[in-house]
């Protein structure tokens, strides 16, 4: 068991979503860029034992945006919508959705509780990473405090897209429209967490 480092079901979506998206020939690209060749026509596990570093999936994360140049966040936020979605498919019970029914909650209360679904389906997986939902400046706000994404990296601007693209497809899943999800704090930019708050869009 990795010590530091997230589940390999977590790796394993993130790559599947990712040859969802930009085909395999750019995984495997992405790949040997990261120094992942290990991974190459060698998916992980689809089980919750933490057996992927957190390094590497930070490195993993680094090499999609390298590739895509100014594209490459929203290259990242796409295979965060497509990670989303293939656990709602897949294994809702994982972020205790199965059999859930949203529509009488109103539209505040409905995002609360996916992105505490999501809080609390990254703590079950590891109880070393610590996410919490809030209220922050009128908004809904979710926050990592031991980022994956963010190890051993350093930047002078947000590097979560991933992580921002799922919790933008989760709650366009609960409230049923689209919502911005902007990461306005990080820890690879030497803030203290990684915040991402709720906006509607305009």
């Amino acid at each position: 068991m990795v010590e530091n480092g997230i589940a390999n079901a977590i790796f394993r979506r993130a790559l599947l979503s990712a040859k969802k998206v930009i085909g395999e020939e750019d995984l495997n690209a992405v790949l040997y860029a990261a120094g992942l060749s290990r991974f190459v026509k060698n998916i992980p596990d689809d089980d919750l034992k933490v057996g992927i570093s957190a390094e590497d999936y930070a490195r993993f994360n680094a090499a999609v945006g390298e590739r895509y140049g100014h594209g490459g966040q929203f290259v990242l936020k796409r295979i965060g919508h497509e990670m989303f979605r293939s656990v709602v498919k897949d294994q809702p019970a994982l972020l205790g959705l199965a059999g859930i029914t949203l529509k009488l909650m109103p539209s505040e209360q409905r995002i609360n509780f996916v992105l505490n679904s999501m809080a609390n389906a990254f703590k079950g997986t590891n109880p070393k990473l610590e996410s919490r939902v809030e209220q922050y400046e009128g908004h809904a706000s979710y926050t990592e405090h031991h980022c994956p994404i963010c190890m051993g990296r350093t930047s002078d601007h947000p590097v979560c897209h991933l992580q921002a693209g799922e919790l933008e497809e989760a709650v366009r899943w609960a409230v049923g429209e689209a919502f911005d999800v902007r990461e306005i704090e990080c820890i690879a930019k030497g803030d203290t967490v990684c915040r991402f708050v709720v906006l509607e869009k305009k």
